[in-house]
This record gives structure tokens, C-alpha cells and sequence, in this order.
């Protein structure tokens, strides 16, 4: 079974949402949600993903979203070990938490 089935049963649309309900719950900033939506949408958007691969990658930083300092464009080295601690000591699967470290890193990449 393909690990990406489990979010064949949702919508684009309702991933989106889920994002923007973590921007939400996790009281992101503005500046943030806004560097996060165009990571999201340059790594997504211009390449031809599934539409599935599409969903997970937003439903993933829907989780990621929790562990963000209140700015990613004044981020230091203390809050990015916070945030990666974060992954690593959360409840989900090994599998989750590497992909959780690999999107953020990817971010990252893509913020410098």
C-alpha cells in the first residue's frame, strides 16, 4: 500500500485548510504563514507532483506548524535546535519525525 493512500480520501482544498487551521491553533505570525505558504507553494506548486504528494506536504507543515518560533526571519541557532527537538520528541512515528526534519530543512534551504 502506498504510504500516501491514507490522504487520497481528502481534497486539496481541505489540506489547505488544515494548514491554515494550525497557522491558527499555533497563533503563527502573519510573516510566518505567509514565508511557510510560499515555501509550500515553490516546492509543490512548480513541480508535477501527485495530487496526493500535494495534500501530505500540507497536512505535514499543518503538524511542523507547532513547533515554529514567532519569526523565521530573525530565527537563531537556539530556536532552530528547539525546533528540531520538537520533531524529534514528539509522539509520531520515526518515519513522521524524519519527514517532518527533512520538510523543515528543505525550508530552511529554501528561506537562506
Amino acid at each position: 500500500m502506498n504510504a500516501h493512500n491514507i490522504y487520497a480520501y481528502r481534497n486539496t482544498e481541505q489540506a489547505q485548510k488544515a494548514f491554515y487551521n494550525a497557522c491558527e491553533r499555533y497563533n503563527t505570525s502573519k510573516e510566518n504563514k505567509q514565508l511557510i505558504k510560499q515555501h509550500i507553494e515553490d516546492h509543490i506548486l512548480d513541480k508535477s507532483l501527485k495530487e496526493e504528494t500535494k495534500r501530505k506536504y500540507l497536512y505535514d507543515w499543518a503538524v511542523i506548524m507547532q513547533w515554529i518560533p514567532q519569526s523565521l526571519s530573525n530565527i537563531s541557532k537556539q530556536e532552530i535546535k528547539d525546533v528540531l527537538r520538537g520533531i524529534k520528541e514528539c509522539k509520531y512515528s520515526e518515519r513522521s519525525k524524519e519527514t517532518y526534519f527533512t520538510k523543515f530543512k528543505l525550508f530552511y534551504k529554501w528561506f537562506k
